[in-house]
């Protein structure tokens, strides 16, 4: 029986090299990508691999990467929760801006309301402004018609006096109208026409001491008349 020999028995170190390399660097599923402990000890060197320092060096970058990853999830869980409470603040100021828009559609309501009835009463003001208007038209037109009646009445009057007088002393042309004159017939009457009105018996034109009615011309050319006792002179033509 033969006796095996020292290559067979023991393989080189070199051999054990790579074998220690191929082992290392071998995947478990070529298509899934390496964990992140299986590339941290491909990365050493083979003297680190063939150690304990190797093993040591990937449980301790396994370990930072964990720490990382937890690191990681806690800021993703706190940028969430900022997003949110953004989200809410959002929803809440366009809350507030509902309500605002609700309160100004509110008050542009009532305003409009107000403006509305702000139009009425302008416009009654109108109304009454022209009915006014036109009363004082008519109170104008009225008060024109009662002036010009006064004044129609005043010339009647003032023409009755002309052509109608009792006792006294009166100027032709101013206080009496010349022409034919009658009295309503009284006794003991005296009348004069006058060339002037200095109270002269030189003044006396004609006069009579008449009982009864009398009948008097009296001329444009005469400066005035006297009367007394004689009643109511009127005109006859």
């Amino acid at each position: 029986m033969t006796e095996p020999t020292r290559s067979e028995v023991a393989p080189d170190s070199s051999e054990m090299d790579s074998a220690d390399d191929s082992s290392a660097t071998e995947t478990p599923d070529s298509n899934q990508p390496p964990g992140r402990f299986q590339r941290a000890f491909r990365e050493l060197p083979t003297w680190a691999r063939r150690s304990g320092v190797g093993l040591c060096v990937a449980v301790g970058v396994l370990l930072a990467g964990g720490i990382t990853g937890t690191s990681i999830a806690v800021h993703n869980f706190t940028a969430g929760e900022v997003l949110k409470t953004r989200i809410q603040e959002g929803k809440d100021y366009q809350s507030e801006l509902s309500g605002d828009i609700s309160s100004l559609k509110s008050e542009n309501l009532k305003l409009a309301e107000q403006v509305e009835k702000l139009d009425q009463r302008e416009a009654a003001l109108k109304e009454r402004e022209t009915l006014a208007q036109n009363k004082d038209g008519e109170l104008t037109q009225r008060s024109e018609e009662i002036s010009a009646r006064e004044e129609a009445v005043g010339a009647a009057e003032e023409a009755k006096k002309s052509t109608s007088f009792d006792s006294g002393t009166f100027i032709v042309g101013t206080d009496i109208q010349p022409g034919t004159y009658r009295n309503s017939g009284t006794s003991d009457c005296y009348w004069a026409r006058l060339s002037g009105l200095g109270g002269s018996v030189y003044d006396i034109i004609a006069n009579d001491n008449a009982n009864g009615q009398a009948v008097v011309r009296i001329a444009a050319s005469d400066a005035g008349f006297t009367s007394s006792r004689c009643g109511t002179w009127t005109l006859l033509q």
